[in-house]
């Protein structure tokens, strides 16, 4: 277990006790909310954005909403599913002051995780366009073991 998992696994067993996710990222106009003035928006990043945000943040919570996060996933991310309802349950019991990466397995799943984000009052959120996919794309390591932050 890493030093970041270690500082957010009391939060994360407590969340997961009670079950909740999230979804993933699209194109660059996926984080423009509408015009109101001070509506926090969050952060579209490429992959090698997102592997820096995740490399200078030691802080950065990175959130896996696909299916397939038993099968491989981003060094050291949560499961909190879109699709079962582990993310909505989870949501309300994450650490507000941290910041977030969300990610789903294509890019379209994180934008909506991201935006459920901002509504819930998180204002430290980013989606990775194109998803898990784009990581694997850019030869970034992944995990592939069963392990910590497991949702279900």
């Amino acid at each position: 277990m890493t030093a970041r998992h270690l500082l957010h696994s009391s939060a994360l067993l407590a969340a997961l006790a009670a079950g909740g996710f999230l979804s993933g990222c699209g194109g660059a106009d996926a984080g423009t909310a509408p015009e109101e003035a001070a509506t926090p928006t969050f952060e579209v990043l490429s992959a090698p954005e997102a592997k820096s945000f995740i490399e200078n943040n030691l802080d950065v919570v990175a959130v896996d909403v696909s299916d397939y996060y038993l099968d491989h996933r981003i060094p050291g991310a949560y499961w909190y599913e879109a699709n079962d309802g582990t993310f909505g349950r989870v949501l309300a019991q994450l650490d507000h002051d941290l910041p977030y990466l969300v990610y789903g397995f294509t890019g379209d799943e994180s934008a909506a995780a991201a935006e459920r984000m901002i509504a819930a009052g998180f204002e430290r959120v980013a989606c990775l366009a194109g998803g898990f996919i784009a990581w694997l794309d850019a030869g970034y390591p992944v995990e592939t073991e069963y392990g910590c932050g497991c949702g279900s």
